[in-house]
Parts: structure tokens; sequence; C-alpha cells
């Protein structure tokens, strides 16, 4: 092949020939380079353990001494905020009861702020951080945060140790046991748990709520009371923490003409039921449903409806406490029976052993009965409903109780399941 030298200052031309046009071609450079970026991103979870040291706390002793034990809580968490630790009861009532039933007595746990072992009252318990300032113990649903943190932990775990006492005063014997419920969160960055709640402080109070239907009465101490509205019809009613550690409301109950539910009434999910408007006669024929209203007296209610259509004489008719009634939710009548284990008996034994408190406590209104078209007693004795029904010789009956201007509470029975007697409900 021959060479070609391209002299200094020249150029190689070359000359195509196509359809009579001449082109001129430039060099091709083809080599060319892109580029992009990746970021590795590497999330590691949040984990936690909590773990106690003894299940159960067994604390031995005899009548007027404090005796205290402690738990110890151990926590581990990787969380880059912390975490919170929370104390709660297992349920909504906070006594420590007596694994006898049959037995009443019980420790409460529901004062106000922190109190040393010397001031804590007779048959009280509660929980301390320190050993020394005791508090309440919380309801189910409003946890108290025994420790927050913000940052990262700097050791494998973390201990916190939560001491349990009581004062015993004069007492039953016996074993008395609750359950507290222990539970961690890890935070989120604006330091709360993650979930979204908020726990208070050990001896915050909660304000008491101001209806009937969202009343907890874990929120009142012993012989102390709240003035309540029921959201039904608006009527105020004043409300009492009694010895026996239930509420029970110290008006009469008033409602009239109002068709209630489920949603605002102890009733069944899902259940309405009519309550009539005020009428003094009607009460003369079983099964009626029928209600009366007296400004001075409150209301007046025959068994079908204060049971809301359960309770009725007919030898087919259900026996035992009714499921359900005219009471706001939250509340229930009373259960009744003469020397039985019910919310009346227990409260006539009281009342009728001088108990003071029960004696200023029910208030009673010597409100007569209603029956036959007319309002007899008045000023001399109240006939209080109950839950329960009983039977005898095939029939229905209905246990009430009696107060009287004589100063007693005594049970009593009656066929009259349409005479109209008052109510006055009970916290569940």
């Amino acid at each position: 092949m021959k060479n070609l030298f391209k002299p200094v200052g020249a150029t190689i031309l070359s000359l195509f020939v196509v359809t009579g046009v001449a082109l001129f071609s430039q060099p091709v450079i083809l080599a060319h380079a892109e580029s992009a970026t990746s970021d590795v991103n590497l999330n590691i979870g949040a984990v936690m353990s909590l773990s106690l040291d003894a299940d159960s706390l067994s604390l031995n002793t005899t009548p007027h001494h404090f005796v205290s034990g402690v738990v110890t809580v151990t926590t581990s968490t990787n969380s880059q905020y912390g975490y919170t630790l929370t104390l709660e009861d297992m349920d909504a009532n906070t006594d420590l009861v007596h694994t006898n039933t049959s037995v009443s007595d019980s420790f409460s746990s529901n004062f106000s702020g922190s109190k040393t072992s010397s001031e804590m009252e007779d048959n009280t318990w509660g929980f301390s951080l320190n050993a020394t300032d005791f508090y309440k113990v919380p309801v189910n649903g409003s946890p108290v945060a025994l420790k927050r943190t913000t940052d990262p932990m700097t050791a494998a775990a973390e201990t916190v140790p939560v001491t349990f006492g009581a004062m015993v005063g004069n007492i039953v014997s016996g074993a008395y046991t609750d359950g507290v419920l222990f539970t961690m969160y890890t935070n989120g960055a604006d330091g709360k748990p993650s979930d979204g709640t908020d726990p208070g402080d050990p001896g915050d109070e909660e304000p008491i709520a101001t209806t009937m239907q969202d009343f907890s009465c874990s929120r009142l101490n012993v012989n102390n009371t709240a003035t309540l509205t029921d959201t039904r019809d608006g009527n105020e009613y004043t409300v009492k923490k009694l010895i026996d550690n239930k509420c029970w409301m110290m008006d009469n109950l008033r409602i009239v003409n109002k068709t209630i539910t489920s949603d605002d009434s102890n009733l069944p999910s899902g259940e309405t039921f009519t309550i009539p408007a005020s009428s003094i006669s009607g009460f003369s024929t079983d099964n009626a449903n029928n209600a009366y209203y007296d400004e001075t007296y409150g209301g007046f209610y025959t068994l079908y409806t204060a049971t809301a259509g359960w309770g009725r004489r007919e030898s087919s008719a259900p026996v035992g406490d009714s499921p359900k009634d005219i009471c706001p939710k939250g509340w229930r009548l009373p259960t009744g029976g003469v020397n039985a284990d019910s919310d009346f008996s227990y409260l006539s034994h009281a009342y009728n052993n001088n108990s003071g408190e029960f004696k200023a406590a029910l208030n009673p209104i010597y409100s007569g009965e209603v029956i036959n078209g007319s309002h007899s007693g008045k000023g001399d004795y109240g006939i209080y409903r109950t839950s329960t029904i009983k039977t005898q010789y095939g029939s229905r009956y209905i246990v009430l109780m009696m107060v009287g201007s004589w100063n007693t509470v005594d049970g009593y029975e009656t066929y009259k399941t349409y005479e109209g007697d008052s109510i006055r409900c009970v916290t569940k």
C-alpha cells in the first residue's frame, strides 16, 4: 500500500460525488460517560423488654401495723428517645379485696396526693417510688408514669423498685388481693409514648366527671359526694361513696317520658326502652309500663318499667337479678334479698347497726308509694326497688327495701309488681 504524507498546514480533502452534490465530512466522537448515586439506609427498629422480679408480692402482718414490700421492674430498650414506664390497676376496682367473697372488708386505694406510712388511714394501701411517699393505685385506663427518659440507655438494662404498702387497722383476718399492671412504651421524638398516650404523674388528680354516664366511683373517697347530670333529661343528682365502696344516688330517680338507649342507659347493646309520661293512674295491673313524677319525692315506677321490661309476675317470668333497668349507663338497680349477700342487705345491716355514715348518707326521702291512683305514705316511709325477683307458690314476687321514719331499713317482699316505688341507682 502506498504511504500518504500529510504536508504541514495542508488538509486531506475527500470528495464524494452524490447526485451532483458535494458533501464534506467531519470526524465523529463516539466515546461518553453517565453517573448516578444511591443512598444506603439501614433502619434499626426499637425493641424493648420488661420483667418483674416476682409475679406475686406477699405481705404478712397483724392488725395495727404498716407493712410494705418491693417489686423490682427491669427495663431494657435501644430506643433513641428513651421510654416511659407506667402503672395502673388491672381493673376499675383498686381495692385489695378478701379472697373469701363473703367478707366485705377491704383495703381502699383512693386518697389524694402523697402520704407517708404514718399518715395513711387504716385499711388503705398504695405504692411508692422512694419507699416513703405513697400514692393511690390508679384505676385501669388512667395509668401514671413511674419513669420517663428522653435519651438512649447507657446500660444494658435499668431497674425501677416500686414499693407497695398497706396500713392495717381492725379488719377480718385472711388474704386480700388485687392485680396491678406495669407497661413499658418506647418514646417518640416528643418524649411521649409512641402510641400517642400521655400518662399522668403519681398524685395527679383527674377532674371528676360531671355526668352520670361518664362518672367513675373510683374518683371519690369514701363519704365524699359529687353532683352529676343525667344526660338523658338534664336532671341533677347528688351521689356519695359509702363504706361499701360503691357510689349511691342520694336522690330518687326522676326520669319520665323518655326513650332510653344502650348508649345512655343500663340496657343491652342495641336495645331501647320507652319510659312513659307521668301518670298517677295505671298503677293497678301487673306488668304495667307506668311512671309517675312528683316534684318533691321524685319518680315512682312499676317493676316492669324499673327493669326496662324484664320483670313481671307470671310463673313463666324470669327469676334472679334483672340484667337491665332504667338507671343511667354505668349504674344499675341495687340487688336485694333479706339476709342475703346483696347491696341492700349490706346497707340495711350497717344502717340498722347505727353506722353513722349510712344514716347520714342514705338521706332517706320518705316518699311513700303510688298505688290505685293515690300517693300514700308520704313522710312516713319510702320503698325502693331492687333488681331481685324471687318465686313462691308458682308466682313471682319482688324484693324491695323499706326505709321508715322509725329509723330502720327492712327487706320488704310483695306480689305487687304494679305499685309505684322509688329508685336509687348504684354504680356497677
